[in-house]
């Protein structure tokens, strides 16, 4: 895992849902988001380069209701995380769904202020 990041990771206690290898669509907790990526914690490790669909809600300011951000990802890392009995999965984003980068870069000005 890098930790030499170019972009700010929020932590982000939410749930997001992605497209798991068996295809089934997997409810689970986002643990941290950027612009260039997110990480959430999942039962089972993943493999670098397994690409997925990814679906999070965010909290819109000023507005009632979520805005829900898609996105493809590809998996950067996945390590075990003995805190959360899960492995902690690096996602980067590779193309978003109309409107999702623009919902993500909102969301991130208005939590750093």
């Amino acid at each position: 895992m890098d930790e030499s990041r170019k972009t700010a990771r929020l932590k982000v206690t939410r749930h997001t849902r992605f497209v798991a290898p068996d295809g089934t669509v997997v409810q689970t907790r986002l643990y941290d988001i950027s612009s260039s990526g997110l990480s959430l914690l999942y039962d089972y490790q993943l493999q670098n380069g397994y690409q997925c669909a990814v679906a999070v809600s965010l909290p819109q300011y000023g507005k009632v209701g979520d805005a829900e951000v898609k996105a493809l990802c590809k998996v950067v890392y996945a390590v075990f995380c003995s805190s959360n009995r899960k492995f902690r999965v690096g996602l980067q984003f590779l193309k978003f769904e109309a409107g999702g980068e623009a919902t993500l870069k909102k969301f991130i000005e208005e939590k750093l202020g």
